[in-house]
C-alpha cells in the first residue's frame, strides 16, 4: 500500500538509526533551511502586498466615498455619516489627520445644497464613479440606528432648547413682569430652565488686585502697592496706568532695586537681578519638588471650524468658530468631540440657511448676518451650545489691517456693531474715529454684559419661586385627593378632578 508523506524533518529522525554519509546529511539540512527561508520570504511579500491592494481597492474617488454615503443620499444621511467618520477618523480618537480633513471638506460640499449640485454635475462630465456601489469604511447598521432610550433624550432635548429660546425671549421682556410671565410655563420648561440659569459658567479668572501702600493714593498714577510675595525683600513695585492704545485704562507693573534703578518689567527679571547681585538663589527661583504641571493652555487649531485646547496636564477641551460675511461666531467649551461635532453641525445647517436668506435680500437686511429666528434654530437644534458674537472688517486707509468688535453673547448688539463696522470699513474712517469706536463699543458690551447677568439672577429668583409654588400646589393637591377620596363628590366635580385631560390649573382650581 501507498505510505503517507511524511516531511522531511521527520524522515531524517527517523533514520537516525541508518545514518548515511556526513555530506548527505549536511546536504539535506542546507536544503531544509532553504526551503523554510523561501516560505518565508514569500509569506512576507505576500503581507506586504495585501495592504497595498486592499488600500487600493477602498481608495476613495471622491466626498461620496469619504463620507461612505451614495449618490443620492438625503441630508439627514450625510449628517449621520459625516458624525460617524468624524468620530472614527480623528486624530485625538487615533485617526489620521489628511483623513480627517477630507471628511470635513466632503461634509462642507456634500451638506450646501448649491455645491453638491456643482459637484454631481462636474462627476457626471468625468464619469466618475463616485456614490455608486461606494463601499463606506467604518459604517454600520448599528451605528445609524437610534441607541436605546434615543425618544426620551430627544424630549430631554427639545424641552431643554424651548427652554433656551424662552430665555432668549425673556431677556428681552423687563425685569418686572417675569414672574408673571413664568406662571405661563410648562413645569418641565421651567425645570430645564432653571437647571441652564443656575449652571457654573466658565468664567475668567480674576486678575490680582494690588493694595496701595498709601491709602490716599487709591486713585492715583503712578502709586506704589504691596508687591508679590515673589518679589525679593528691597525692591519696590509701582503701578502705572496706560494713557492710550488698546490697553487704555489698565493698569501694569514696574519694579524698582533697592539701588534706585527703576524699569524692571518681569518677576524674572528681578530675581535674575537679585541673584547677580547678591550671589544667592530667591525662592521663587530654587528648584521645587515634582508635582503636578502648570494648567497653562496651548491653542492648536484641529481644523478650519473646530479647535482645540490642551493643557499641560493632558485635559482637551473643544471649541467651534465659523464665519458669515464677516461675522464671527464661536461656541463655548466642551471636553466632549462628540459634541462639538454636534455643535458644527448645527452651525454649519445656521450658516447655510443664512447666506441663503442673504442671497435673497438687498440693502440694509443683506447686513443681518444671523436673525433671530435663525439663532432659535440653532438653539433648537443644540440647546447645549453658547456663543459668542463679534465683527471683523478689513481696513485700507490706516495702519492696522483689520478691526474686530468686541465679542458679545447679545445678538442685536453684535449685529448693531456689525452695520457699525461695516459703515466705517466703507467710508474708511480715520484711526481715532476707529479708536473712539472701539472705546464706545467695549464700553456698551461690558453694560449690556452686566445687564444680563442682573437680568438671568433676577429670573433665576423667579423660575425657583414658581417650581416651589407648584411644588407645594402639588402636594396640597394631592392631599386634598386623598381626604376627598372617601367622601362622596358631586358627578361633575368629580369627573373634573379625574379627567386627565384637563389642565392642572384648572383641575386645581376645581378641586379647591
Amino acid at each position: 500500500p501507498q505510505q503517507p508523506a511524511t516531511s522531511l524533518p521527520t524522515l531524517m529522525a527517523s533514520s537516525s538509526k541508518k545514518r548515511g554519509p556526513a555530506w548527505l546529511e549536511q546536504a539535506l539540512a542546507v536544503k531544509h533551511r532553504k526551503v523554510d527561508a523561501d516560505d518565508a520570504g514569500a509569506q512576507r511579500q505576500r503581507q506586504s502586498q495585501e495592504p497595498a491592494a486592499a488600500s487600493a481597492k477602498q481608495r476613495p474617488r471622491g466626498h461620496y466615498d469619504v463620507l461612505g454615503v451614495a449618490r443620492e443620499a438625503s441630508l439627514v444621511e450625510i449628517t449621520r455619516a459625516y458624525r460617524r467618520q468624524a468620530l472614527r477618523t480623528h486624530p485625538d480618537k487615533g485617526g489620521n489627520n489628511d483623513d480627517w480633513l477630507a471628511v470635513v471638506g466632503s461634509f462642507d460640499v456634500l451638506s450646501d445644497e448649491k455645491e453638491r449640485e456643482i459637484y454631481d454635475r462636474d462627476l457626471d462630465l468625468r464619469s466618475c464613479q463616485d456614490g455608486r456601489q461606494a463601499s463606506r469604511p467604518g459604517s454600520s447598521a448599528a451605528a445609524d440606528e437610534p441607541a436605546d432610550g434615543g425618544e426620551r433624550k430627544d424630549a430631554v432635548k427639545e424641552t431643554l432648547g424651548r427652554a433656551r429660546v424662552e430665555h432668549l425671549d425673556l431677556l428681552q421682556k423687563s425685569i418686572s413682569t417675569y414672574r408673571a410671565l413664568v406662571q405661563t410655563l410648562a413645569t418641565p420648561v421651567l425645570q430645564s430652565l432653571a437647571g441652564f440659569l443656575t449652571a457654573p459658567s466658565r468664567a475668567a479668572p480674576k486678575k490680582r488686585q494690588y493694595e496701595p501702600v498709601d491709602p490716599s493714593n487709591k486713585d492715583v498714577f503712578p502709586r506704589e502697592v504691596v508687591p508679590p510675595a515673589e518679589i525679593p525683600p528691597g525692591w519696590k513695585c509701582i503701578q502705572h496706568l496706560y494713557r492710550s492704545g488698546k490697553l487704555k485704562g489698565e493698569p501694569y507693573l514696574r519694579y524698582t532695586s533697592p539701588a534706585g534703578k527703576p524699569g524692571y518689567m518681569s518677576v524674572k527679571a528681578v530675581v535674575e537681578n537679585y541673584k547677580a547681585a547678591t550671589g544667592k538663589v530667591f525662592k521663587s527661583d530654587e528648584k521645587k519638588t515634582p508635582g503636578p504641571l502648570p494648567a497653562q493652555t496651548s491653542r492648536k487649531a484641529v481644523q478650519n471650524c473646530i479647535y482645540s485646547n490642551q493643557t499641560a496636564t493632558g485635559e482637551k477641551s473643544y471649541y467651534v468658530m465659523c464665519f458669515i460675511s464677516f461675522f464671527r461666531i464661536r461656541s463655548g467649551r466642551t471636553s466632549n468631540l462628540a459634541e462639538a461635532i454636534d455643535w458644527h453641525i448645527a452651525l454649519s445647517e445656521a450658516k447655510r440657511s443664512a447666506r441663503e436668506r442673504i442671497d435673497r435680500s438687498s440693502g440694509a437686511a443683506a447686513l443681518v448676518a444671523l436673525t433671530h429666528e435663525e439663532y432659535c434654530k440653532l438653539l433648537m437644534a443644540e440647546p447645549s451650545i453658547q456663543v459668542s458674537f463679534s465683527a471683523l472688517a478689513r481696513l485700507r486707509g490706516s495702519s492696522k489691517g483689520s478691526l474686530c468688535t468686541p465679542a458679545t453673547s447679545d445678538l442685536n448688539l453684535a449685529v448693531a456693531f456689525f452695520k457699525k463696522c461695516h459703515a466705517l470699513q466703507k467710508h474708511e474712517a480715520p484711526l481715532k474715529e476707529l479708536e473712539k469706536a472701539k472705546e464706545q463699543w467695549r464700553n456698551r458690551a461690558l453694560s449690556t454684559q452686566q445687564e444680563r447677568q442682573a437680568k438671568n439672577a433676577k429670573l433665576s429668583s423667579a423660575v425657583q419661586l414658581e417650581l416651589q409654588k407648584r411644588s407645594i400646589g402639588d402636594q396640597r393637591s394631592e392631599k386634598v385627593d386623598g381626604e376627598l377620596g372617601a367622601k362622596e363628590l358631586p358627578p361633575e366635580i368629580s369627573s373634573a378632578a379625574s379627567s386627565a385631560a384637563r389642565p392642572e390649573a384648572v383641575r386645581r382650581r376645581l378641586i379647591i
